[in-house]
């Protein structure tokens, strides 16, 4: 039998050589494709390192409030696109959008016709208090440019336009800078061009000299801020640089005046992420004062060491911060209500399985049960002794299927150890006191902790919707912003001279 051989093409090498030449071309063009995505995404901005912006050097360092924003307004909203469910990209898109144009509109600017050519990833903004209080804040808007000419084109248009619709405009020169403003009153309007990337605006002229004077003095500037710099050396990532002192932190935070002045508030720096369909709020606020013991130290892990029920939100608290993180609870119920007219804010307090349930725990002491009894007895409630607890209740004057008539329950209390435990829930209680120490699973939370709260989706919004920030910014958004509200969490931790603050806030 003849052997049987199989005869492949003779290809000759030149052939072979194009074939491997075009499977390499294709392999190259298919990995440089991915590359550009990847490299292009939106989501990239997550991952962004934050840096000195340029703009710091011009921001004078007595500033209430800055924001640092390190991004290309022209990718939000291509993020809310990517971050959305299908359903909801195109709005989320356009929610992001408006936004953005909004928020320039505040200083006169018209992002789509005026800055989207040219404005560059870096956008800073500045808020100083007005000598006259009954007057809004004088303001410093710095605006990187992109392109070579970018910023000096802006320039021409924008006071072309303002020429022509009649406004007089001064130009000047100041610390060997063109200056030009506006005679206006009513906007009274100054810039001034930094070797062509750098676009500063100012809400008036005062405001620009100000701003050069503090870029000639390394002591007046932001850009050599300790604190800043500090914060950037640890390697933050994020969207958004933050600085203000103690006035700035009393309007971001919504904190009374009162409080930042007794507890020596004195300057924040922090950096706002991105984080998937939600914001992350990193912050170190310094305080004037060098405590030698913490207020609360290693009691947090204490309390959650004792702390048997399981449980969907959670606080620990400084009652010399408790305007700082404020609890929400969703209906309180007298109990709670009277324990807090006490002027207690309890240092543990955890809302149960149920949204109205819940527990808490305070000093041995601080206060007595007895000292509920008479506000509680005017709310209609009685005290009697069930079980080594007090407990307040009231007869609903309704019947259960046994004849037996139902009590209402304001709560009750008892003590273990050098605790005060609270509750509105019998059971959740009577577990509490009779579980034992060491519960493991809560003991996430140790060392300096002074505060920890989880909300849920109604707690969140009813807790920001009376914060002035979230009012403004619904404003400038012109939508209500609460409706897309998800969880929000929060944790305080102290040292000696620093408190270290962290929120996140997810979106549905």
């Amino acid at each position: 039998m003849n052997n049987f051989r199989l005869q492949l093409p003779n290809f000759s090498s030149k052939f072979g050589a194009i074939l491997l030449a075009i499977t390499i071309a294709l392999a190259a063009i298919g990995l440089g494709g991915w590359w550009w995505l990847q490299r292009n995404s939106p989501l990239n901005i997550q991952a962004e390192l934050l840096h000195t912006p340029a703009a710091a050097k011009f921001l004078p360092r007595k500033a209430n409030l800055s924001i640092y924003l390190q991004l290309d307004p022209n990718q939000l909203p291509a993020y809310g696109r990517a971050i959305a469910t299908a359903k909801q990209r195109k709005n989320a898109a356009l929610a992001l959008a408006e936004l953005r144009n909004n928020l320039f509109a505040i200083t006169g600017l018209n992002y789509n016709s005026e800055l989207s050519d040219w404005l560059g990833s870096e956008t800073a903004l500045a808020l100083l208090a007005n000598s006259n209080p009954q007057e809004q804040p004088n303001w410093i808007l710095a605006l990187s440019s992109r392109t070579p000419m970018g910023a000096r084109e802006f320039l021409q248009r924008f006071w072309q336009n303002r020429s022509l619709a009649g406004g007089d405009l001064e130009i000047s020169s100041y610390r060997g800078l063109g200056l030009i403003s506006s005679s206006d009153p009513k906007a009274p309007l100054a810039t001034a061009l930094i070797n062509d990337q750098l676009v500063l605006l100012a809400s008036q002229r005062e405001a620009l000299e100000d701003a050069l004077d503090s870029s000639q003095v390394d002591a007046l500037n932001q850009a050599s801020d300790p604190k800043l710099q500090g914060w950037l050396q640890q390697q933050r990532k994020g969207v958004a640089l933050l600085r203000s002192d103690a006035t700035g932190i009393s309007e971001l935070l919504g904190l009374p005046a009162q409080l930042v002045a007794a507890e020596q508030l004195e300057e924040l720096v922090g950096s706002i992420a991105l984080k998937g369909r939600g914001l992350q709020l990193t912050a170190e606020i310094s305080t004037g004062l060098e405590r030698a013991d913490l207020p609360l130290g290693n009691q947090a892990t204490h309390l959650l060491q004792q702390l048997k029920p399981s449980f969907n939100k959670l606080s620990i608290s400084n009652n010399s911060l408790k305007s700082f993180l404020p609890v929400v609870v969703e209906q309180p119920g007298p109990l709670l209500t009277e324990l807090q007219n006490q002027g207690q804010t309890p240092l543990l307090l955890a809302l149960l399985n149920n949204q109205d349930q819940w527990l808490a725990a305070t000093p041995e002491a601080q206060p007595s049960p007895a000292a509920l009894d008479e506000p509680l007895h005017r709310a209609g409630f009685d005290p009697t002794s069930i079980d080594k607890l007090q407990v307040w209740s009231r007869l609903s004057g309704q019947s259960d299927r046994d004849g037996k008539l139902k009590a209402i329950l304001a709560g009750a209390s008892g003590s273990k150890a050098d605790l005060r435990w609270w509750s509105n829930n019998l059971d959740a209680l009577q577990n509490q006191l009779e579980a034992n120490a060491g519960n493991k699973n809560n003991g996430q939370l140790a060392g300096n902790t002074v505060a920890v709260v989880q909300l849920g989706v109604k707690p969140t919004r009813k807790l920001l919707g009376s914060w002035s920030f979230w009012q403004g910014l619904q404003l400038v958004a012109a939508r209500p912003l609460s409706p897309a509200l998800g969880a929000l969490e929060y944790s305080l931790e102290e040292d000696q001279t620093n408190l270290g603050l962290k929120a996140t806030l997810r979106f549905s």
